[in-house]
């Protein structure tokens, strides 16, 4: 049996401990106010955590049962089957959401017009969070990522914080010195008929919005630009962190000692809770 530490309890560092502990480990997460601080953001509903997908592979067996079948489309059009036309569509949506130079993935890459089972992110956290408060402790990253400080008490470390934070960035700096690794949207949020269970994309450039989803209670609208009149929540979506940043991970992960997770531990874009239990898994064993 390893210690292992887990920095950072957003959905993902939860989700990383989880694993953890289902390979028979001792886990520590590391969190700025311990669990009171967590418990704060899960019960206020505050977390990002939209929805969780093919969580049955997670094996959180209080969930088991209660996915939603939930439909993806493009709005005023079918999904398009060829390849031609799929990448004419993902390539318009690129460009409407991230601008002509992104050249990465989008989600009509992954959605084919399939229904998927999806789950409630809040609830889940929610859970993750009740099975894991007890291996909560108060503490955080001083001055960014110092490897071997860590690997003093610890076996193997997981980082979910943001990566900005583990290079030694803070809040204030991080945007100047990484300006094209990001992209700035905006979501307005609010309630949704409870039997509602839709994902909507947008590529074409005269619609405003580029996704509108209805799941579990909740609606939101996404933008790629402030809209003028609606209330929005600014989001930062990671795209990819800089070459020497890259470099760097590659570096510290090298020894199989640490291991980047989750969307803005990796500080990459659409990473889901799955993605991240399978990574963890794989890496510990």
């Amino acid at each position: 049996m390893a210690r292992i530490a887990v920095i950072g309890a957003g959905p993902s560092g939860l989700m990383s401990g989880w694993a953890a502990l289902q390979m028979g480990h001792q886990v520590d997460i590391y969190e700025p106010g311990g669990a009171d601080a967590v418990k704060r953001r899960v019960e206020s509903g505050s977390v990002n955590a939209g929805v969780f997908l093919l969580h049955d592979r997670c094996n959180i067996a209080p969930l088991r049962g209660t996915g939603r079948t939930v439909s993806y489309d493009i709005i005023g059009l079918n999904f398009v089957k060829d390849q031609t036309g799929r990448d004419a569509l993902s390539r318009a949506y690129a460009d409407k959401v991230y601008g002509t130079d992104y050249q990465g993935s989008v989600s009509l890459d992954d959605y084919n017009g399939d229904d998927l089972t999806d789950y409630d992110g809040h609830a889940a956290n929610a859970l993750l969070f009740d099975v894991m408060k007890s291996a909560i402790r108060d503490g955080e990253m001083k001055q960014g990522f110092d490897k071997d400080s860590w690997l003093q008490d610890h076996d193997r470390v997981i980082v979910t914080a943001p990566l900005w934070a583990s290079y030694g960035l803070d809040r204030s700096n991080w945007q100047q010195h990484w300006p094209r690794t990001y992209a700035q949207v905006y979501v307005h949020n609010g309630e949704a008929p409870a039997q509602e269970s839709y994902v909507w994309y947008a590529p074409q450039h005269d619609i405003p919005w580029y996704r509108a989803s209805g799941v579990f209670g909740r609606f939101s609208l996404e933008y790629p630009r402030l809209p003028q009149s609606v209330i929005c929540v600014p989001v930062t979506k990671p795209i990819a962190p800089p070459p020497d940043v890259a470099e760097w991970m590659k570096d510290t992960e090298q020894d199989r000692k640490v291991l980047f997770a989750g969307r803005v531990g990796r500080w990459e874009k659409g990473i889901e809770q799955d993605t991240v239990h399978r990574s963890v898994i794989s890496w510990l064993r």
